[in-house]
């Protein structure tokens, strides 16, 4: 600290513990552009503080500090010390105010806050939570947009509007396409034949570009960003995922345009990729020099981001998915969470209230860290080579004495009853009812769907030794099939059974 800051801070302070907190107030705020709670700061870092000022370090008292009169008095006085304001209606509005404008020429939501903290940074305002700038940005870049679609509607004016929307009518067309369909394909190649082909393209697409000097108001950012959501759907992503998905079990850093399979890239196909991602995926720092390898993770890493923005602007779907609820719908409601909290955290033995959950957590850790630092010399498979750790493989367990004579008897057994070991533990859950006692340790009823059979399953993969990785890749839609047969009560049970 600087002699001025020391200053200011005997100043304001009367004891040491609150000397030492207006020192972590004022230092974390230099640092973090707002305050926090002493809780929130590393113990290394107060420790430091702490010791530059020549002031005891005792936790405890910070946190009596945190919740007294005297921090709120001395948030005060930092503001005057750094000549800061608080995050009022004031900084608000110049919030807003400033991400509508960056919306106008940024389109990516993090680059809009980072304008947004430079501006309230330079006007000496407090930055609020991450979570208000993540929101307020997301609503101004949707209005900015939304009013720059409206610019566009009206000044397309009415025949305008009926033009674009007749692109998107099958009509009498035979084919049962619309014209849309016909101008988003692939131009055909430029041949003897093709040729003409290529004349009608350009002539069509000529008329329809009547209307392009609409978007002469409109910043450049933004048009490639529409064109890029346009595109979204276009063959060359089409074939860029394929390409991607032939591609997924090579092991080599760089993959080749052509590739060594059925599907081949070229230089139109990566059109998609953000500027952004350019470098990155092809390894050139300009577009205009046109790659011969892609970066086999990054571009994969890419692919996946683009399908990941597709879905959640509705352009991409996945077929099947509306078989599935949304998880947010199968949650506890937030009411009987709080009713029953308590009952929960004693049934499981788990304080409930945050701190001493945080507490608990941490004390757990902090006795396993220290089981293992004693026993860990003991342990015949942990070893340390060139100063790392290193587990070995564990030695097979020798068969017992017995086992193999069980097991042929178990066999015969059930081969002799034409029974596999799904039908016994199907028999037994119908009997006996094992299942009841697996579900949540709350004791309320379980949600899932087909409960029954899913215990069975999960009981077979681990009893089995399988595992559910190994059970999931073998079991597919129609590999667990369920059957009525008659029980040895007279009734009808369920019975899984699998298609081997």
């Amino acid at each position: 600290m600087t002699d001025v800051e020391l200053a200011c801070c005997d100043s304001a302070t009367r004891s040491s513990t609150t000397r030492l907190g207006f020192a972590l107030l004022l230092k974390t705020y230099q640092r973090l552009g707002y305050f926090v709670t002493s809780e929130q700061v590393p113990n290394a870092i107060a420790e430091h503080v702490a010791s530059s000022m020549g002031e005891p370090y005792d936790r405890e008292n910070l946190r009596q500090y945190d919740v007294s009169q005297a921090r709120r008095k001395h948030l005060s006085a930092v503001r005057e010390f750094l000549a800061v304001k608080p995050f009022g209606d004031d900084g608000k509005a110049l919030m807003r105010q400033t991400f509508a404008e960056a919306a106008l020429t940024k389109e990516d939501v993090i680059d809009i806050i980072n304008i947004g903290i430079e501006t309230l940074v330079r006007h000496r305002y407090e930055l609020p939570a991450f979570d208000t700038l993540l929101r307020e940005a997301r609503i101004e870049r949707i209005a900015t947009n939304q009013a720059l679609y409206t610019q566009i509607h009206d000044a397309l004016g009415d025949a305008g509007r009926i033009f674009l929307d007749k692109l998107f009518v099958v009509g009498d067309d035979p084919r049962r396409v619309s014209p849309w369909n016909d101008i988003k394909q692939d131009a055909a190649k430029p041949t003897i034949d093709g040729m003409r082909d290529l004349v009608e393209r350009y002539d069509r697409l000529t008329e329809l570009a009547c209307h392009a000097d609409l978007l002469k108001t409109i910043p450049v950012i933004k048009i490639k960003q529409w064109a890029l959501e346009g595109n979204s759907l276009d063959a060359s992503f089409e074939r860029s995922l394929a390409f991607m998905l032939e591609n997924c079990q090579r092991q080599s850093e760089w993959l080749t345009l052509k590739g060594k399979g059925k599907i081949a890239l070229t230089v139109d196909d990566l059109d998609w990729i953000p500027e952004k991602w350019w470098k990155l995926v092809t390894g050139e720092f300009k577009r205009d020099v046109v790659p011969t390898r892609i970066n086999r993770r990054q571009f994969e890493v890419c692919v996946c981001l683009q399908m990941v923005r597709e879905l959640k602007s509705g352009d991409l779907c996945v077929i099947g998915s509306d078989a599935y609820s949304d998880r947010r719908n199968e949650l506890v409601p937030m009411d009987e969470c709080e009713r029953t909290r308590a009952d929960y955290g004693e049934k499981v033995g788990l304080p409930v209230e945050s701190s001493a959950f945080i507490k608990h957590i941490r004390s757990l850790l902090t006795e396993s860290a220290q089981q293992a630092d004693k026993t860990f010399q003991d342990n015949p498979y942990f070893k340390i080579v060139d100063g790392r750790p290193k587990l070995g493989r564990q030695e097979k367990k020798e068969t017992p004495s017995g086992f193999k004579q069980l097991d042929d008897a178990l066999r015969r057994k059930l081969d002799g009853m034409g029974l596999s070991l799904l039908d016994v533990l199907a028999d037994t859950m119908k009997w006996i009812g094992w299942g009841k006692h697996f579900g949540p340790l709350s004791g309320h009823q379980g949600k899932l769907l087909e409960a029954d059979r899913r215990k069975i399953l999960t009981v077979f993969a681990y009893g089995t030794g399988l595992g559910p990785t190994q059970i999931a890749k073998n079991q597919c839609a129609s590999s667990v099939v369920r059957q009525s047969t008659p029980s040895y009560d007279g009734e009808t049970g369920s019975r899984y059974l699998y298609d081997d």
